[in-house]
């Protein structure tokens, strides 16, 4: 089933985890390596992503790369070049399997596409104040989407242009409770769409958790709940994880490390 990288910033290391039987709760590190003698080392890391076996770090300063197994570490992209990165976010790989980055910059924001040698192949400009900036993947077609919400529903659509949805969901009317959030989680491989919805009252804690499945024709093919946050739970920027059709994985932070969980959709 593969294997999730994370990046222990307090300890400069990354870490590898084998997914092996999620059921059996068989989850051990396999392999890590340390970035503390790197030009990495002591930044405050936004995101990270592994692609085309390289280990991507993103952090407020710029973008720099690692051969997955350790090694020399380059500076990608640098933060504070006008023409590159003002504000970098989120990194993810694009539909040809390259380095993508959001860039929030209030004035300029956009997704910046990067080919295997690191240099610039496709810019987004993105409409600033119309998109929520919560959520990015790609089609597997070079095309971006991100999501935004409502109290009664939310859309996914094409990153830059928020009249191009691809998918509209409204809450049942007899659901009295609001919308929260919807995290737009990304593709499958044979393109169903996976978003993570949290409902509430109107001023309240989350009252429902759910990870939803929508079919390439957008109708809502499952439902799996899941359990309610805790009241101070940090809220990260990427829980979710698609290993494979109906199967995530959920990542969140413990007083003594860190917790993986399978989550099967039936």
């Amino acid at each position: 089933a593969g294997a999730v990288y994370i990046a222990d910033a307090v300890n400069d290391k990354i870490l590898k985890v084998n997914l092996g039987d999620l059921k059996a709760g068989s989850l051990k590190i396999s392999d890590l390596f340390s970035f503390a003698k790197s030009p990495a080392a002591g930044k405050t890391i936004t995101d990270m992503a592994v692609i085309n076996n390289g280990v991507y770090l993103l952090t407020l300063k710029g973008l720099f790369k690692f051969p997955a197994g350790g090694g020399k570490c380059v500076l990608a992209a640098k933060a504070g070049d006008k023409e590159i990165l003002r504000k970098p976010v989120f990194i993810f790989a694009d539909g040809a399997g390259n380095p993508a980055v959001t860039d929030e910059f209030y004035e300029n924001p956009q997704i910046i596409s990067f080919d295997k040698n690191d240099k610039i192949v496709k810019t987004i400009k993105l409409k600033a104040g119309e998109e929520e900036y919560n959520t990015y993947a790609s089609d597997g077609a070079s095309k971006f989407y991100a999501n935004t919400i409502a109290p009664d529903g939310f859309s996914v659509f094409a990153a830059g242009d928020p009249k191009s949805v691809i998918l509209h969901y409204k809450k049942d009317p007899a659901e009295k409770l609001k919308i929260f959030f919807a995290h737009f989680i990304g593709f499958d491989s044979a393109k169903n769409i996976y978003c993570h919805v949290a409902y509430s009252e109107a001023e309240g804690p989350v009252k429902a958790n759910y990870i939803y499945k929508f079919g390439i024709d957008h109708k809502l093919l499952k439902k799996t709940e899941l359990p309610l946050p805790e009241e101070d739970e940090i809220a990260l920027a990427k829980p979710f994880m698609i290993v494979k059709e109906d199967l995530l994985v959920s990542y969140r932070e413990a007083e003594d490390g860190f917790i993986l969980t399978g989550i099967e959709l039936k």
